[in-house]
């Protein structure tokens, strides 16, 4: 019953939650939603209203993206717990009543080194664009070279346009 499902469910590494397909009542959540959401107690309560404390459906929510009973979203922000998650909603029968399951796996950490990855490179563009002499900068990956900045300087010199180079972006 009931107990096994909720002792199989606390063993995971992701955030799970059950909600009444109509009304969006929790019926269930395992140990890591409620260790997220920094509460247990959520019997009988909406989802929005659990999770962020909101008094109508979170506008970030996956569950409306849901075709076929499926949804996936790689990359998601909920700002009342200042974290990105992978989400999965699946349609599913939970004893008897229409459900959804959404599984929530904390992906913050990931995210923010990706962010900073895009930061970092935005600012070595802005480093070799501003370079007074011919700069390219490459990044070698499957034994191919592919350009990932190529500054003015270098299309000078070699009389190519920025397109004649294989981008990485491109």
């Amino acid at each position: 019953g009931m107990q096994e499902y909720a002792a199989l469910l606390d063993r995971a590494d992701a955030g799970v939650y059950v909600l009444d397909a109509q009304s969006r009542e929790l019926l269930y959540a395992n140990a890591r939603m409620a260790e997220l959401c920094g509460k247990a107690d959520y019997m009988g309560r909406a989802c929005y209203r659990w999770i962020s404390g909101l008094d109508k459906p979170c506008p970030w929510c996956t569950v409306p993206a849901m075709k076929d009973g499926f949804a996936h979203r790689e990359v998601c922000y909920a700002p009342p717990l200042d974290r990105w998650f992978r989400v999965e909603c699946r349609a599913m029968t939970w004893f008897e009543r229409p459900a959804v399951a959404v599984y929530m796996i904390d992906v913050t950490e990931q995210e923010k080194n990706r962010r900073s990855l895009e930061l970092d490179k935005k600012s070595l563009e802005t480093i070799v664009n501003n370079l007074p002499v011919g700069v390219g900068v490459c990044e070698i990956r499957d034994g191919k070279a592919r350009a990932l900045v190529i500054n003015r300087g270098l299309r000078e010199l070699t009389g190519a346009d920025a397109d004649a180079f294989e981008r990485a972006d491109g």
